[in-house]
């Protein structure tokens, strides 16, 4: 529920959803169930998402339980995120 409230904000007012990982912080999100959804209304929308290397909805889902780094909002401020995304892979 806290990624859908977090979500409210880019998709009122422009910005940037962000939730890396790293070795010491694993990525949370599902992408079948939240990190997929989440992009599927954003791209509709106009904007933009990606998990480092490619769109959330090019993202292979290997297993149902599968998670992934996520960065979706404006498609500017999503390609300026890219090199952090980038580096937490």
């Amino acid at each position: 529920m806290q990624s859908w409230l977090s979500l409210f904000s880019p998709v009122q007012g422009g910005g940037v959803f962000v939730n890396p990982s790293s070795s010491g912080a694993p990525a949370k999100l599902r992408l079948l169930y939240e990190c997929a959804p989440l992009a599927l209304i954003i791209e509709a929308a106009g904007g933009a998402s990606t998990n480092g290397k490619e769109s959330i909805l090019d993202a292979p889902i290997t297993s149902t339980s599968a998670k992934s780094t996520i960065c979706l909002g404006a498609k500017d401020l999503v390609e300026q995120a890219m090199p952090a995304m980038q580096a937490s892979l």
